[in-house]
């Protein structure tokens, strides 16, 4: 699939709740590949999110494998889907970066 063209703040859809996936078929198959194709096409880029790419679903991709701060320590690509944080501890201060925000 090819990459898709990202939102950028301040587009509605990204300020929206994303709605959670119920069931795993070839549209979400689909949207997984193009989330891997847009990130893998981003420069620098270690994840994107389904909303980013205008898709209302809660989906995203991670893979810090070729960033210089991951690639020794990291679990490869993940794919998430209905992701939830469920706890936290600590604090870290570090630069951020977001393609729907840019610079």
């Amino acid at each position: 699939m090819p990459a898709q063209k990202i939102l950028t703040f301040p587009h509605p859809l990204l300020k929206k709740r994303a709605h959670r996936i119920d069931k795993i078929d070839l549209s979400i198959r689909g949207l997984l590949e193009d989330l891997i194709d847009t990130m893998k096409a981003g420069p620098g880029s270690v994840g994107v999110a389904a909303p980013q790419i205008g898709v209302s679903l809660s989906a995203c991709v991670v893979d810090v494998s070729g960033s210089r701060h991951g690639k020794d320590n990291n679990h490869g690509l993940l794919v998430m889907l209905n992701p939830e944080i469920t706890a936290s501890s600590g604090s870290a201060v570090m630069r951020e970066g977001c393609m729907s925000v840019p610079d």
